[in-house]
């Protein structure tokens, strides 16, 4: 016979180990700390508790980025209007079309992971190559002489350096 449907008191710590874990007559309040689940054993109810605490700290998560303004991924949101980055957007589009390529019966070659990284990491320098330009040109546009220019220009090269940003 299997074993019956109970529910469990579950207190948690702040990354989510089970401190303790009780039978009890009928659940209370959740929180982050504590939890109610209903569960047949007590490792059952301590998997559903920590799910439930991902999920909270998930929402909470959510929100505050959301408040600052911030995309899920914790970038700038450079959409009007949007809850998502055009980066996210990007790829969850390149997602959508590899599931409905799979759905259609179409082969779909596996992700590569050191393919994504690269395409990422291509995508964020030439962001950060395109600022450099636009900043370079501003100064360019704002020092009167040519000898200002070089002081402005071997300054911020002596900072990347202090910051530990090698030149290619």
């Amino acid at each position: 016979m299997a074993n019956p449907t109970v529910w469990y008191r579950l207190v948690l710590d702040e990354r989510g180990k089970v401190d303790s874990c009780e039978c009890v007559d009928a659940a209370g309040e959740s929180s982050l700390r504590v939890v109610y689940v209903m569960a047949r054993t007590p490792k059952e109810a301590a998997r559903k508790a920590y799910n439930r605490h991902c999920a909270l700290r998930l929402r909470a998560t959510r929100k505050r980025l959301d408040a600052e303004g911030k995309c899920r991924c914790g970038r700038e949101r450079d959409r009007a209007g949007f809850k998502r980055c055009s980066w996210c957007k990007d790829r969850s589009r390149v997602y959508h079309e590899r599931l409905e390529a799979k759905a259609r019966g179409e082969a779909v070659a596996p992700l590569s992971v050191r393919e994504t990284r690269d395409r990422r990491r291509a995508e964020e320098s030439a962001g950060f190559e395109v600022s450099l330009l636009v900043e370079v040109e501003a100064a360019a546009d704002t020092c009167r002489t040519m000898g200002a220019f070089r002081s402005w220009l071997r300054n911020r090269i002596r900072c990347a350096e202090d910051k530990g940003i090698a030149a290619e």
